[in-house]
């Protein structure tokens, strides 16, 4: 079936696909990305932060027609955690904790650079905001703009403050953000967490 048409996927096809599909873990190349973890770990002395990049591997085009829509209830950010690829990216962080769920919502490219802002002005546990407001918005919107420049539509961001593994402390500095850019197939994830 061509999954470009307006044709919805059934549930039982939406299960199906989620079985088979497949993410590969890329490097992170972009600076500015690199830059934002690198302060986070800095400043989150008790925890510490990861960033890891992944494409969207899949033969059946089921997970290219909801992820193309804009269709959240695929769950691509769960999937993409519990994948066999994220545990190889980022071992430490992949271990299961004690919330059965995730906790991802919906959130927007448009306020994805000030999400990161707030978080890195907010600073650590045990450290000041490392940063004013201005210089901490303008490594959010460069870390934004490395990702995916002006195309603000083709992105989705999925945010989480669940301690869904046992590398988060279970307090105020854990968040997970999965960006993925509808167009290219690739998801960036960013994960921090400190505690007191």
């Amino acid at each position: 079936m061509d999954w470009s048409s307006k044709c919805s996927p059934t549930d039982r096809q939406r299960e199906q696909s989620l079985q088979r599909v497949r993410f590969r873990p890329v490097p992170v190349a972009a600076e500015p990305v690199l830059q934002v973890a690198d302060v986070f770990r800095t400043m989150l002395t008790n925890g510490g932060a990861h960033v890891a990049g992944f494409d969207l591997v899949e033969s059946d085009g089921v997970a290219a027609w909801f992820v193309s829509r804009n269709r959240d209830e695929y769950g691509l950010a769960d999937r993409l955690v519990r994948s066999a690829a994220f545990a190889e990216a980022l071992p430490e962080v992949a271990e299961l904790g004690p919330a059965a769920a995730t906790g991802f919502e919906r959130s927007s490219s448009l306020l994805l650079d000030g999400e990161l802002a707030r978080s890195l002005q907010w600073g650590g546990a045990y450290t000041h905001p490392p940063m004013s407001g201005a210089r901490a918005k303008a490594l959010g919107a460069a870390f934004c703009a490395s990702l995916f420049g002006d195309r603000y539509d083709d992105i989705d961001v999925d945010h989480s403050s669940a301690r869904w593994s046992y590398w988060f402390k279970g307090v105020a500095w854990d968040s997970t953000w999965v960006i993925t850019d509808k167009r290219h197939r690739h998801l960036t994830v960013l994960c921090i967490t400190d505690v007191d």
